[in-house]
């Protein structure tokens, strides 16, 4: 009896150390399982972050010079700083409560995200900072000639030439490697003697002296700095990169000051301030349609037709007329030399034909945009640039089609100047989607 009572209190006791024990793992598992859970996070952090700091170390390193220095210099800091923040990861204790401890003291404390996303942020920085020096740094003159149209007002340019340049610096040693002189809506023109823009110099507007290294810009600022206030006084001047940016000393100081932050704003890459509301009037219902060569039209009835321009293959209109010109403007036109395809105007358009052919319609005009545009089963091209004619500052937007049924070409004209009421591409957009193609065939 006594052996049955003692074998069954063994049992007893076997089953209550079983009990605990596995208590005890479920607990171990549980820890090591949240452990884990971090040391995963931590890992993920850490080749995160040492990839951010791969990225920026490149960039550091390459030599490349940032518009702002700050920038790099908040870089190498970051950079520095965030090298300190990496810890060794401790390995794992044996029993569930120092795992545990372990877990919540000292792992949930260790965080790279943030860092890691910080560093981005100031390589960012610095690469669009580098990216800015290189733009203002002795740009092409089609470049700058982008930027001079893209400021309000602009009403004349010039390009000095070694042939016909002020002062003779143009492609010197030290001197400028180009220049550009411009007309300004708001410059007093009294004083101008009615020549050539290249011989009024700064005052019909102002001028945009490029040069090789900022330095370079920087004495020849320094020398227009000795005139300021004296009777040779030269306008304002300041130093954007590699170039000099001048404006008319005719102008008032406001107006300077005005023209010289729209100038430095286009420059920099900055869309210009356009505050015109868009024309949003385009209605099927109220519409008018237009047939122009084999291909017809819906267009908004606030575009009044011009009868100087009118015939089956032509159609001119005016929604704003005088000073303030926005013109739409359709044409087919019979190709007399070759035949009429798609073919031909895309090889045309690759290689910039079709670009300067439409710039020259212009006195200057931008760099133009190309879009390939759809439409009635029609391909063709949408070709976009500023431009300036006859003192008027704008934007042109132009589709071309083919109509090969009758052998002609298609041109659909959208002229906007700058100082219009409204803006009109929007509408513009809805009335080339509106095209059909009558194709005879």
């Amino acid at each position: 009896m006594k052996h049955t009572k003692a074998f069954g209190m063994i049992i007893i006791l076997f089953i209550c150390i079983c009990a605990l024990t596995g208590c005890n793992s479920e607990e171990r598992d549980a820890a090591v399982g949240a452990f884990q859970v971090e040391i995963n996070r931590i890992q993920a952090e850490e080749t995160a972050l040492e990839e951010a700091l791969d990225e920026a170390r490149l960039l550091i390193g390459s030599g490349r010079t940032p518009y702002d220095a700050q920038t790099l210099q908040s870089l190498e800091t970051a950079v520095t700083a965030a090298q300190s923040e990496l810890v060794p990861l401790p390995e794992m204790p044996n029993d569930a409560k120092s795992i545990t401890e372990l877990t919540e003291n000292e792992l949930k404390t260790i965080h790279y995200a943030q860092t890691a996303a910080h560093i981005r942020d100031l390589t960012k920085a610095l690469e669009d900072s580098c990216i800015l020096m290189e733009r203002i740094t002795n740009p092409s003159e089609s470049a700058v000639i982008d930027c001079i149209l893209r400021v309000r007002g602009i009403t004349g340019i010039a390009a000095a030439t070694e042939e016909h340049y002020p002062n003779c610096k143009l492609h010197k040693s030290g001197g400028y490697t180009s220049a550009f002189y411009f007309s300004y809506d708001k410059a007093k023109h009294g004083s101008l003697s009615g020549n050539s823009l290249l011989d009024e110099g700064t005052d019909a507007g102002g001028q945009i002296e490029v040069y090789e290294t900022a330095e370079e810009a920087e004495k020849r600022n320094e020398y227009l700095s000795s005139f300021d206030g004296s009777f040779l006084n030269v306008g304002s001047h300041a130093v954007l990169g590699s170039m000099v940016i001048r404006t008319s000393d005719d102008l008032s100081a406001s107006q300077q000051k005005e023209l010289e932050a729209n100038l430095i704003s286009a420059l920099r890459g900055e869309e210009p301030a356009d505050n015109r509301p868009e024309k949003v009037s385009f209605n099927e219902a109220t519409n008018k349609t237009v047939q122009v060569g084999l291909f017809s039209f819906s267009i908004p009835d606030y575009w009044e037709q011009s009868n100087d321009f009118k015939s089956e293959n032509r159609y001119r209109a005016y929604a704003e007329t005088g000073d303030k010109v926005a013109m739409l403007q359709i044409e087919s036109n019979y190709d007399e030399e070759d035949p009429v395809s798609y073919d031909s105007m895309k090889e045309e358009t690759e290689r910039g034909i079709m670009s300067e052919v439409l710039r020259s319609w212009y006195d200057s005009a931008s760099t133009v945009e190309i879009e390939p545009f759809e439409v009635s089963g029609v391909k063709g091209y949408l070709y976009k640039f500023n431009m300036l004619i006859n003192g008027l500052q704008g934007y042109t937007e132009v589709l071309s089609l083919p109509s090969v049924a009758n052998n002609h070409w298609l041109y659909v004209v959208l002229a906007v100047a700058g100082n219009t009421d409204f803006r009109y591409s929007e509408d513009f957009r809805k009335t080339l989607s509106s095209i059909v193609y009558n194709n005879p065939g």
